[in-house]
């Protein structure tokens, strides 16, 4: 429990070291220590449960005036690439509004992808965020690697000795490479970062929790 605790505060730490807008007045900008953010999180089952925590968290911290609206579906449906093409759902409309409004600060989704086009969605949903959000950070959460009783096979299946040299592979090799690289490129303004909430399962894991 208290490593969980720990990797939830280890996310809100660097979702809150993101800058803010400077042009804000002295009357109402609050010090930046304490000034939360509004956010924007889209997901599945992996991304909801640290993205209810955040709220708590800044709470916890003695952050004032941080809200999140949290949208989340099971599975795929919670990739970006399917919050954006199924476009007749209440939930793409629903991020689509939020967005319109103006006044995010902070967009976070997760790496969920279609193999053969791995950024298709998140650069929708950027390019979409930037009309109205121009000073927007984005976030990608790399999540843990499903059914942990796999692991060991995964990893030898895909040439490592362990799940953490797998998962490794796949934070820089996949998701920076072929996700992060590529949109830093086509939003070279807009600070794009990531999460790799997944490396806090391997110490749970191994703590059975």
């Amino acid at each position: 429990m208290k490593k969980l605790k720990f990797m939830i505060a280890a996310v809100m730490l660097v979702f809150l070291s993101c800058s803010k807008d400077d042009n804000l007045t002295e009357e109402t900008q609050q010090p930046s220590e304490t000034q939360g953010y509004n956010m924007l999180l889209i997901g599945n089952s992996f991304f909801k449960p640290y993205a209810q925590k955040l709220d708590e968290m800044a709470v916890d911290a003695g952050f004032v005036n941080h809200i999140s609206t949290r949208i989340t579906r099971g599975g795929d449906n919670g990739r970006p690439i399917n919050f954006w093409n199924d476009s007749d759902s209440a939930e793409h409309s629903l991020i689509k509004s939020i967005l319109d409004q103006g006044d995010i600060d902070i967009f976070g989704m997760t790496a969920g992808h279609d193999p053969d086009d791995r950024i298709t969605g998140h650069r929708a949903w950027i390019e979409y965020a930037l009309q109205n959000n121009p000073e927007i950070n984005i976030f990608i959460a790399i999540p843990q690697i499903d059914f942990p009783e796999t692991w060991d096979s995964l990893a030898q299946a895909n040439g490592f000795n362990t799940i953490q040299e797998y998962y490794d592979y796949a934070v820089n090799n996949i998701v920076h490479d072929s996700i992060v690289d590529p949109l830093r490129t086509e939003f070279p303004n807009t600070k794009i970062f990531t999460v790799p909430t997944g490396w806090a399962s391997f110490d749970l894991a191994q703590m059975k929790l």
